[in-house]
């Protein structure tokens, strides 16, 4: 008997749209999703070397054009700065770390027909969405603040007591001569 896989392998020039890529590709994208079915597409096309592959959705733009424009601006103003003056800023930013499946992620198994119960063949999940925590932290050329736990949602409000309680104590303590932040 032929599995299901293969037989869609030896008929696929009468099912539809013609394939991006061969018989031979497919047999090994089927075996080797058989092997590891939470492995991404784009892992698996990189491990096979597959060249030819459907078109895949475009990534949205990061950056809009106004962004790279105010970048380019920055860059050029201080583009003559002494190496002494760049020892005196602080970076900063803000992440979300997500334990269980944030919103929007999604996570795609392959599986053959009436295998969706296989516990082998499916993710673990957690009720209610799971956990996650924001954090804050900021570095200068003398070292780094720790890593700074923001409760609930980043605000201004929360922005500034952070700025006015970890940065600055920071930024007076370990950077030569900083400036006070309300002075600018």
């Amino acid at each position: 008997m032929v599995s299901n896989e293969l037989l869609f392998v030896e008929n696929n020039e009468t099912l539809g749209r013609k394939p991006s890529i061969s018989n031979e590709e497919i047999k090994r994208l089927v075996r080797q999703s058989k092997n590891e079915p939470f492995k991404p597409a784009k892992e698996l096309k990189k491990e096979l070397q597959i060249q030819r592959w459907s078109k895949s959705q475009k990534s949205p733009q990061l950056l809009t054009v106004k962004h790279v424009a105010k970048r380019i601006e920055y860059a050029k103003i201080r583009k003559d700065w002494p190496v002494e003056k760049w020892r005196h800023i602080l970076w900063s930013d803000e992440s979300k770390i997500v334990f269980f499946g944030g919103k929007g992620s999604r996570s795609y198994v392959r599986r053959p027909p009436r295998a969706e119960y296989n516990p082998r063949l499916s993710f673990k999940t957690v009720k209610h969405g799971g956990s996650n925590i924001m954090v804050w932290a900021c570095f200068s050329y003398y070292g780094v603040v720790p890593i700074h736990r923001i409760q609930g949602i980043m605000d201004q409000h929360i922005y500034t007591d952070i700025l006015e309680n970890v940065m600055a104590p920071y930024a007076e303590d370990e950077i030569p001569f900083f400036l006070d932040i309300s002075t600018g």
